[in-house]
């Protein structure tokens, strides 16, 4: 797994990692909609234990590539 660095400064390391998700369920459970693909921007926050503003931002941030990956 590359390091956190890479990830934030890699948009290439970030589209080969985006599909292991398995390293969320580790740390702690995150919270699906029913339908189990989908979380609310709210989980989301409390989740990564920050503000929905922050989660807000980051997707205004970098809407295009999250959008890629199935915003």
């Amino acid at each position: 797994m590359p390091s956190e660095v890479t990830l934030l400064e890699s948009r290439t390391m970030r589209d080969e990692s985006v599909g292991r998700v398995e390293a969320l369920d580790k740390v702690k459970a995150l919270v699906m909609l029913p339908d189990g693909i989908y979380v609310c921007t709210e989980d989301a926050a409390r989740y990564f234990e920050v503000s929905t503003e922050v989660v807000k931002k980051v997707v205004q941030r970098h809407r295009a590539e999250l959008n890629e990956n199935g915003l």
